[in-house]
């Protein structure tokens, strides 16, 4: 606990002010739960912005991310870590639904659509760049001060078990099946 603290805070000091903060908001937006599960709600209630081979994959997209959210919000009810003493109260855009730290829903969030995008996109380039905009938003966690760094591994690792379990269990294809007929009217 003490060596994530202090690798945590170092972290932070590093790109606390100036520009870099700047570009780790920007980041921090884009991992945001409140602007993923509408864009991927539009997209399925839109079939010609999905190719129909990805159409399975917006589905596990969709239930990841809304089990994503329940898992993540259990956890911090559970452990109720407070979030950094220096994390600024700078979330403008960006709306914090809780005060707890353990684990980082932008990380889980954003690893478990790096992993999907892995398995569902099949051009090299397309995966590197999720990869890297999943990573960094992770990173931008600490950087920004709102988690420690084991909020992010934590958080990161259920971003994995999520795809994980959403790619090859049988249990997501069933799940699939019951999900809302107003999602998908056709």
């Amino acid at each position: 606990m003490y060596l994530d603290r202090q690798v945590s805070s170092k972290m932070y000091w590093k790109h606390s002010d100036g520009p870099s903060r700047r570009i780790l908001q920007a980041f921090e937006l884009s991992g945001d739960g409140l602007l993923w599960i509408p864009l991927i709600a539009i997209a399925k209630m839109t079939p010609s912005l999905v190719a129909s081979e990805l159409n399975d994959c917006v589905w596990k997209l969709l239930v990841g991310c809304v089990l994503d959210l329940i898992v993540v919000a259990s956890l911090k009810a559970f452990f109720r870590r407070s979030r950094p003493s220096y994390n600024k109260d700078d979330m403008h855009i960006v709306v914090s639904v809780d005060k707890f730290s353990f684990p980082s829903g932008h990380s889980s969030r954003c690893i478990f659509i790096g992993a999907l995008a892995y398995y569902c996109i099949a051009h090299r380039e397309i995966r590197i760049v999720m990869y890297i905009w999943a990573t960094l938003t992770a990173m931008s966690r600490v950087a920004l001060g709102r988690h420690f760094l084991g909020d992010v591994l934590a958080g990161s690792c259920i971003g994995v078990g999520m795809a994980t379990f959403l790619i090859r269990h049988p249990f997501a294809e069933y799940v699939l099946t019951f999900m809302p007929v107003f999602i998908n009217p056709s």
